[in-house]
C-alpha cells in the first residue's frame, strides 16, 4: 500500500567560479551607474560595487557569458532593461551558475536569464528579489533557474516568466531549502519546466505564498507543477494550474506534511500517472492541518486513483469549491480519502459540489476507505463508476455523514456498499447522468514511506 518516493536531494549546487575580472573603482551608495555592453565591464562593476548601488544594464543588450560573474555579498540592485545573461554555449565555456548571492540582497530587475547551469543561485545570508525577466533553458542539479538556500530574507518573484528550465532533481524553475525565509511569487507564468524528481516548476521547503500565478505543462516524477515540501501554512490564491504532468503522484500539486490553502484558484487537465491527478496530500502525524480549498475548482483531472484529489491521512476541507469533471481508471474519480492513521483521513465538504466524475473500478465522486467523510450542502451528483457511482465507503458503517447533502444521479448506483450511508439510496435516482463510464483499471495504491529531512536525508515516514 505504501509507495517510497526515491528522490534524493543532493547538497548546494556546484561551487560558482569567481570572474577574473578587474573591479570597478567604488561608486556612492546612491549612485546609478551605467554597464556598457560588454561582459567585462559587467563583471567589473558587480565585483566592484558598493553596498546599495544600482547598475542599469544597457538596454536589450546579449551580455555573453563565459565564466559566472562575482558573487554579490553586499545589497546589490541591478536593473536590466531587458537585457540578458547568457552563458555561452561555445565548446569551450565551463558551466557555471551566471550570478550568485551569499550576503546582502540581491535586486534583479527586468532581466534575462538564458543558458546557465542555474541563472541564480543564493546562499547564507543572502537574499533575492527578482522582478520582470525571463529565465530560458538553465538547467542545475536543484532550481534549474533560481536555487534558494538563503537567510531571513527569502526569495521573492514578482512578474517574471520561466520557460523550459529542468532540474536533475528538484525544482525545475525554482528550487527552496530550509534555510531560506519565506519565498512568494507573484503574477509570474512557469511553462514546459521539468524536474527529474520532484515539482516540475517549483519545489518548496519551507513557508511559500504564490498568487496571480499561471503553471502550464509542466513536468516531474511527483508534483507535476509543485512539490510542497514544508512544515507551515502555505497558500495558493489566484492560481491556475492545468496541464502538467507527473510520472508518479501530483499531476498538479503534491503537498507533504503540511498545510496548504488554495483559494480563487483553478486545478485542470492535469495527468497523474498514479495517484492525485489534480492534488497529491500526504500528512505526516502529528501535523493535524491540511489541504484547503476555498472557492477553488479541480476539474479534467485524470490518474488511476484520486483523480481529482488524493489525500491520504490528511485533513481536507472544500468549502465553496467544485470537483468535476475527473477521471480515475481505478477508485476515487473526484477524490480518494484515505485514513489509514487513526484520527486522519477526514474529508469535509462545504458548500461544494462533486460532480461528472468517473471512476473505472469505485467511486465515482468519492472514495473513501478507513476514514471519514462530512458532507453538508456539498451534492454529490452525475458520476460514474463500476459500483458506488456516487460513494463508495469502504470504511464501513457511520463513517459518511451527509447534511442536506443530495447524493442522485449517479451510475450505476448512488452508494456502495448498500445500506452503509446513511441518507443515501442505493439505487440511481432521476434522470441518467451526463457523463459514461470510464475504462476500467486495476488500482494501484501508492503512498509514500519516507519523506525528506531539512538535510535532504530520507527519514521514515
Amino acid at each position: 500500500m505504501l509507495q517510497r518516493i526515491t528522490a534524493r536531494m543532493a547538497g548546494p549546487a556546484a561551487a560558482v567560479l569567481a570572474a577574473a575580472c578587474l573591479h570597478a573603482a567604488p561608486a556612492d551608495a546612491a549612485d546609478t551607474v551605467p554597464v556598457p555592453c560588454n561582459p567585462a565591464a559587467l563583471g567589473s562593476a558587480i565585483g566592484g560595487a558598493a553596498s546599495g548601488e544600482t547598475l542599469s544594464l544597457a538596454a536589450y543588450c546579449t551580455y555573453r557569458l563565459t565564466t559566472a560573474l562575482p558573487t554579490v555579498g553586499q545589497d546589490l540592485t541591478i536593473l536590466g532593461n531587458h537585457a540578458t545573461l547568457n552563458r555561452s554555449d561555445a565548446p569551450a565555456a565551463p558551466s557555471f551558475t551566471i550570478l550568485s548571492v551569499d550576503a546582502g540582497t540581491l535586486n534583479v530587475t527586468d532581466l534575462n536569464f538564458t543558458n546557465g547551469a542555474g541563472a541564480i543561485a543564493g546562499t547564507a545570508s543572502g537574499s533575492i528579489t527578482v522582478q520582470g525577466g525571463t529565465f530560458t533553458g538553465n538547467h542545475a542539479t536543484n532550481g534549474g533557474a533560481i536555487y534558494s538556500n538563503t537567510g531571513p530574507g527569502g526569495l521573492s518573484v514578482t512578474g517574471a516568466t520561466f520557460v523550459r528550465n529542468s532540474a536533475a532533481q528538484a525544482g525545475g524553475a525554482i528550487y527552496t531549502n530550509e534555510a531560506a525565509a519565506i519565498t512568494t511569487v507573484t503574477g509570474s507564468t512557469f511553462t514546459k519546466n521539468t524536474a527529474g524528481t520532484m515539482g516540475g516548476a517549483i519545489y518548496n521547503f519551507f513557508d511559500m505564498t504564490v498568487s496571480g500565478s499561471t503553471f502550464d505543462a509542466n513536468h516531474a516524477e511527483d508534483g507535476g507543477a509543485i512539490f510542497n515540501n514544508a512544515f507551515n501554512g502555505d497558500s495558493l490564491t489566484d492560481v491556475a494550474i492545468h496541464h502538467n504532468t507527473a510520472t508518479q503522484d501530483g499531476g498538479g500539486v503534491v503537498t507533504w506534511a503540511c498545510a496548504l490553502f488554495v483559494t480563487a484558484s483553478q486545478i485542470s487537465a492535469n495527468h497523474a500517472g498514479s495517484d492525485g491527478g489534480g492534488l497529491y496530500q500526504y500528512l505526516l502525524a502529528g501535523y493535524p492541518d491540511g489541504l484547503t480549498l476555498t472557492g477553488s475548482g479541480v476539474h479534467r483531472n485524470t490518474a488511476q486513483d484520486g483523480a481529482g484529489v488524493y489525500a491520504y491521512d490528511a485533513v481536507t476541507n472544500l468549502n465553496s469549491s467544485t470537483v468535476s469533471g475527473n477521471t480515475a481508471t481505478a477508485d476515487g474519480g473526484g477524490i480518494y480519502n484515505d485514513g489509514e492513521v487513526p484520527a486522519y483521513g477526514n474529508l469535509n465538504l462545504t458548500s461544494s459540489t462533486v460532480s461528472s466524475n468517473n471512476a473505472g473500478a469505485d467511486g465515482g465522486g468519492i472514495y473513501n476507505t478507513q476514514g471519514t467523510v462530512d458532507a453538508t450542502s456539498s451534492p454529490v451528483e452525475h458520476n460514474t463508476a463500476g459500483a458506488g457511482g456516487g460513494i463508495y465507503d469502504g470504511a464501513g458503517p457511520d463513517t459518511v455523514t451527509l447534511t442536506n447533502s443530495p447524493v442522485q444521479y449517479n451510475k450505476p448506483d448512488n452508494c456502495e456498499p448498500a445500506g452503509t450511508i446513511t441518507g443515501c439510496a442505493h439505487s440511481a435516482q432521476g434522470r441518467p447522468p451526463l457523463a459514461t463510464a470510464h475504462a476500467g483499471g486495476e488500482a494501484v495504491r501508492r503512498h509514500a514511506a519516507a519523506r525528506l529531512s531539512p538535510t535532504g536525508s530520507l527519514v521514515a515516514g
